[in-house]
């Protein structure tokens, strides 16, 4: 219990670092990224204030040339600086400053050169609305003029080349962030949960020196109640203390096996186990109990199928839901065991017609000492204790599984136990 409350504080305190760290790299790329835009665009505005009305008349003609598509337009004498300029003008042409290239039309699809394209998303730069903006990794600014727009793109890669550099250097920075959030979650929750593990491990050995402490005084009231019978007969009033003798003693074993499984350290050694065999055994030995319940045990055990685990605990399991189904199977009812394996996880189920377990009780059959209802322990008979399922638990979480209990009123009801390993 207490490896699983580590599992989920540690899994808790560093997801929430990482999510702080993740926060923090956002708004760090953010900050430079705005930060270094807003000198790009005030460098590309200073660049458009110092080209007038009348420098761009004078090197843009009033009409197209005859056989647009080829002829070139003079470059103008206009200094662009790191940037590449394109002026939309009013008849549909493109002219790009301080390069030469081919008129461009509205209507050209956008595969062709790299100034073909540039020219495309100028004209539709000079269409939109927006005064500056970004398309893809390059920002643009306009400035409209009496014979048409023109757009002015940033060519200098190096701001791109630096939002690479942090964001690559974020990431791994990040990266590193999370794997030490984790080391650190788990120290501080192997120190937050220590307290815990002491109480549970003193309860432990609390229970398990009573356990042991209670053992010869029962026997000793057995062996007296035995000689009393031998010289005097049998009575009920006897009867009555050897029966709850022995039901005491039942109940200090079950203590004791509980107490062991919360304080063994077996999963460091555990070892491939093969289930199938295990679960065919165990099926054997309770065939003669359902046979003096008229029951029929039915099985579909895969052959082979091996988990990595405890021998003994894994027949414990075993034992348990059987005993279980055995317990509480209707009379003349039936049982049915299957095993089957399938991407390296082991599924055990096992299912009894007779009582049925109600959804509020489904999960709290599974704590210690907990009895479902009347209808499932008014039989004294049955010699339960509330610590079988309980172990049960503990040994599918000493294995990392799953288990669950599913049931259904019907003709007849149906109460079912399904373990994942």
């Amino acid at each position: 219990m207490v490896s699983k409350l580590k599992k989920r504080l540690t899994i808790t305190l560093a997801t929430g670092v990482s999510l702080i760290l993740i926060m923090i790299s956002f708004f760090v790329i953010f900050i430079f990224y705005s930060q270094n835009a807003s000198a790009v665009y005030s460098d590309m505005a200073t660049v458009l204030d110092r080209i007038s009305e009348e420098t761009i008349a004078a090197v843009i003609p009033e009409k197209l040339p005859e056989n647009n598509d080829e002829a070139p337009l003079e470059e103008p004498d206009i200094d662009f600086g790191t940037n590449s300029a394109v002026f939309v003008a009013s008849f549909d042409t493109t002219f790009k400053g301080s390069l030469s290239f081919p008129f461009v039309l509205r209507d050209k699809t956008r595969t062709g050169s790299s100034a073909d394209i540039l020219s495309q998303d100028a004209l539709a730069v000079a269409d939109g609305g927006d005064e500056k903006g970004i398309i893809g990794f390059t920002f643009y600014a306009k400035k409209a003029y009496e014979g048409g727009t023109l757009v002015l793109f940033s060519s200098d890669e190096s701001f791109i080349a630096k939002v690479r550099i942090l964001v690559s250097t974020t990431v791994a920075i990040l990266a590193v962030g999370i794997l030490f959030s984790f080391w650190v979650a788990r120290m501080l929750s192997e120190w937050l949960t220590k307290p815990v593990q002491e109480t549970l491990d003193n309860q432990t050995s609390f229970i398990s020196d009573v356990s042991h402490e209670l053992k010869t005084p029962l026997a000793v009231i057995t062996a007296n109640a035995d000689a009393i019978e031998t010289d005097t007969g049998e009575s009920k009033w006897l009867t009555s203390i050897k029966n709850e003798a022995l039901r005491m003693a039942g109940l200090i074993s079950e203590l004791l096996t509980a107490s062991r499984l919360e304080r063994s350290d077996d999963a460091k050694t555990f070892t491939k186990t093969d289930l199938s065999s295990i679960v065919n055994e165990t099926v054997m030995t309770f065939d003669a109990l359902a046979f003096e319940k008229k029951a029929l045990i039915d099985t579909d055990i895969a052959d082979n199928v091996t988990v990595i685990g405890s021998k003994e605990k894994l027949r414990r399991l075993a034992g348990i839901l059987l005993d279980n189904a055995v317990k509480y199977v209707n009379e003349g009812g039936s049982i049915n065991v299957k095993l089957t394996q399938r991407l390296g996880t082991a599924y055990l189920t096992v299912r009894n017609t007779g009582s049925v377990v109600e959804k509020e009780y489904r999960k709290k059959i599974f704590d210690r000492f907990f009895r479902v209802d009347e209808s499932r322990a008014k039989n004294e008979n049955f010699g339960s204790y509330g610590l079988g399922l309980s172990i049960a638990r503990s040994i599918v979480e000493e294995h990392n599984g799953n288990i669950v209990c599913q049931s259904a009123h019907g003709d007849p009801d149906v109460t079912t136990f399904r373990v994942s390993i």
